[in-house]
């Protein structure tokens, strides 16, 4: 090994990668929109919760009586789910490499409530349940992957 290279460290970003390189200006209409995307499902949980009636009544009676049953765990991993998107896009608005690991645990959080509400009838409950589940899914990985590029990129710092 030569001695005047040093071994990079596992998980630091490329030598060649402009550490605090400027943002281009698809970053940002790509992080405006995961933002937007992630708004609304902060607004969808926090209405939800509140049983706000306006919102609840779009939603069928089925669905209602199935969201009034779900375990407090649930819908932790549901606030999980949610509000980790929130910061991990919040995250990439101020360019912070940590966003990473707000999407995987946002991720994480999105698998183990949708998990158990599909074992347990939530496609009954509600048309749609699947493909908007396999949505949030690929929603999130997509934001967690986008993450890391931009991290190696040198874009989040």
């Amino acid at each position: 090994m030569d001695s005047n290279k040093s071994e990079q460290p596992a998980g630091s970003p490329r030598d060649d990668a402009p550490w605090s390189a400027p943002a281009p200006r698809w970053f940002w209409l790509v992080v405006g929109l995961c933002c937007l995307w992630n708004l609304l499902g902060a607004a969808d949980y926090t209405l939800t919760n509140l049983r706000v009636a306006p919102y609840m009544a779009q939603m069928p009676p089925a669905m209602i009586r199935f969201i009034e049953q779900l375990p407090y765990w649930v819908v932790g991993a549901w606030a999980l789910g949610v509000w980790g998107s929130v910061v991990g896009s919040l995250l990439m608005l101020m360019r912070v490499r940590h966003a990473a690991i707000a999407y995987a645990l946002s991720f994480a959080g999105a698998v183990g409530a949708l998990t158990w509400e599909y074992a347990h009838g939530a496609q009954q409950a509600g048309g749609g349940f699947a493909p908007m589940a396999a949505l949030l899914l690929v929603a999130i990985l997509f934001q967690l992957w986008f993450s890391r590029q931009m991290f190696w990129r040198g874009v989040l710092r």
